[in-house]
Parts: structure tokens; C-alpha cells; sequence
């Protein structure tokens, strides 16, 4: 497995938040290949909502494309895991309380 994409963000107010955004379609190098699957590491200091939304070749990342949407305790990893790959996507946080936190996200490809 090799790391794919890490962001680490604040989340300082109520709206949903894009933790990281990733687009691989045209961007591999020659010796790069889309993997069997795709494994997301989450953790937020606060609890709130995480969801993993897939972008269609058109850009689309609507409701209407929502893969998971996972409640997250705070300070607490969640693990979630594709048994396929997940070649564009889009992870968001919206939090459920008033407290201002981080969420950081790890995806891995296999």
C-alpha cells in the first residue's frame, strides 16, 4: 500500500468541509496503476460528519454521489474501506457541535 493523499484542516464553523479533493483520471505516471481498492483513516478532535463523495467524469460531486457518510466520535479513528478503487473522489467534515476542532483524512490505494 502506498499513501495517496493526507490533509489535516480547522474546522472553526458549521459548514460542510472539503478535507481533501482528489482527481487521479489522466494524471498517472507511466509506472502508476489504479489499485483494487481504496482505504480512508479518519479522525476528528470533534464529532460531526464525514462523507465520501464520488466525482463523475462530468465533475459532478452532488448528494445524488454520496459513497458514505459516517458519523465520527471525537478524537476517535474511523477506518473505511472501498474493496474497489475509488479513482476521484471528494471527502467532507461538518461538524455537530459549536467547538472548533481539526479532521485529518489518510487514503490509501492496494
Amino acid at each position: 500500500m502506498a499513501v495517496q493523499e493526507y490533509q489535516k484542516i480547522n474546522i472553526s464553523d458549521g459548514n460542510e468541509t472539503t478535507i481533501v479533493q482528489v482527481d487521479k483520471w489522466g494524471k498517472l505516471s507511466k509506472d502508476e496503476t489504479i489499485g483494487r481498492g481504496t482505504t480512508y483513516f479518519c479522525r476528528a478532535s470533534i464529532a460531526g460528519t464525514l462523507k465520501i463523495v464520488f466525482i463523475d467524469k462530468d465533475g459532478t460531486a452532488d448528494a445524488g454521489n454520496v459513497l458514505k457518510s459516517e458519523t465520527l466520535a471525537a478524537d476517535t479513528l474511523t477506518v473505511i474501506d472501498f474493496d474497489l478503487p475509488v479513482p476521484r473522489y471528494k471527502v467532507t467534515f461538518t461538524r455537530s457541535g459549536s467547538s472548533a476542532g481539526t479532521c485529518a483524512v489518510e487514503v490509501f490505494d492496494y
